[in-house]
């Protein structure tokens, strides 16, 4: 279309983006709305914010809303019908957990497509539902599942607020009557014990969905007794992935999906690997890859990245894990975090899992530190 907008957060850590692009771009301060010229930045011309606050040189997102005009709306369906499907919709930086972010390409076509498959796997197209959404939409989670999935079904979407706080989270399920909450572990847990210190009414909610890390078992039945939610999904999958391509089944018995990411969704190919290349048998750990309309274009401006993460169509993870007999995957680790220790490859979830098993502690994550011994791993206690 021409037209290519950086969507950010508030803040990254305690620096406003705002004071970050006055540094850059200083001549924001003294513009009109739309009227932009930067010496450092002249191709941008527009500075859009999201709230009641207006900064110099900037315009509010309801403000820009309410000026279209009959002539804007029509060069807007012109524009729109020129569209193709296999062109970029976003380009969204991966998370970066184990190296610098990088910018994916990620088409019409494949956001399209996960909002519909998910969507319809969440039931979206059987009932109207309420999503009360913990995740923000420059997110791929937040901006897919939430917006894409929940406009092309006509369901509602409810943001609590710019950052999570678990009481505004259940004053708006209290308010807005959700019926479907999502979160990560710690958001659920953060939820579970404002829920205990305040009168919320929850009653609403029928579904769960997780996310961005494996759940605790202990967190899924708590949610079902405590917040009412019966249907407790757990997704995975990744920014290049558009992003969700596996979820686990809450039609099926708790005891099968429980410790897995589930199986893959509709129109989606999974396989584990060895280094090699090599499927290896089931039950047996690999790396795992993807295939499908999910999968994204490639890496902006990196051919040798895009080259290293996609193979004969196939998105290499970069996430150890298992495949069973009936094809549920189970995530182990990631390739790059694996623990040499004594010359046995450990990864660290392993240990997280067995220190959750145990019925003295309520929550545990893993750390990493330069003084370990090599014989001993490091461990720390956390007091409520």
């Amino acid at each position: 279309t021409g037209c290519a907008a950086l969507i950010l957060g508030e803040k990254f850590l305690d620096n406003k983006y705002y004071k970050m692009l006055l540094q850059i771009a200083p001549e924001l301060e003294k513009s009109s709305p739309r009227e932009l010229n930067s010496q450092r930045l002249p191709f941008l011309k527009h500075v859009i914010t999201i709230g009641d606050e207006r900064m110099p040189g900037s315009i509010t997102f309801n403000d820009l809303m309410n000026s279209a005009t009959a002539e804007d709306h029509a060069t807007m369906k012109f524009v729109s019908a020129k569209v193709q499907f296999d062109q970029d919709a976003f380009i969204q930086f991966s998370s970066g957990t184990t190296g610098q972010p990088k910018p994916a390409r990620l088409t019409h076509f494949n956001v399209v497509n996960n909002a519909n498959t998910v969507g319809r796997f969440i039931g979206y197209h059987q009932k109207r539902d309420i999503m009360c959404l913990n995740s923000e939409l420059i997110y791929g989670f937040g901006r897919t599942l939430g917006v894409l999935a929940a406009t092309m079904f006509g369901s509602t979407v409810v943001t609590p607020g710019a950052r999570f706080s678990p009481k505004a989270v259940l004053d708006s399920i209290t308010e807005h009557r959700c019926t479907i909450l999502t979160g990560s572990t710690f958001i659920f847990y953060e939820i579970l014990r404002e829920l205990e210190e305040g009168a919320y009414d929850v009653s609403s909610i029928r579904k769960a969905i997780m996310s961005g890390s494996l759940c605790n078992p202990a967190i899924v039945e708590k949610m079902r007794t405590r917040i009412n939610a019966q249907a407790v999904y757990i997704m995975y999958g990744a920014t290049e992935t558009s992003p969700i391509f596996s979820s686990t089944n809450p039609d099926e018995p708790t005891d099968l999906w429980i410790r897995t990411i589930g199986t893959p969704l509709d129109h989606v190919e999974v396989k584990v690997v060895d280094a090699e290349g090599r499927i290896v048998p089931v039950n047996t750990t690999g790396e795992l890859c993807t295939r499908g309309p999910h999968v994204f274009r490639g890496y902006l401006n990196d051919d040798a990245k895009t080259s290293e993460a996609i193979r004969d169509n196939w998105y290499h993870t970069g996430d150890e894990g298992t495949m069973d007999e009936d094809g549920r995957l189970t995530f182990v680790g990631r390739v790059k975090e694996m623990i040499n220790f004594t010359g046995l490859k450990v990864a660290p979830l392993e240990i997280e899992n067995v220190l959750n098993s145990h019925p003295d502690v309520e929550e545990a994550q893993r750390l990493y530190s330069d003084r370990a011994a090599s014989t001993h791993f490091p461990a720390f206690k956390a007091s409520r």
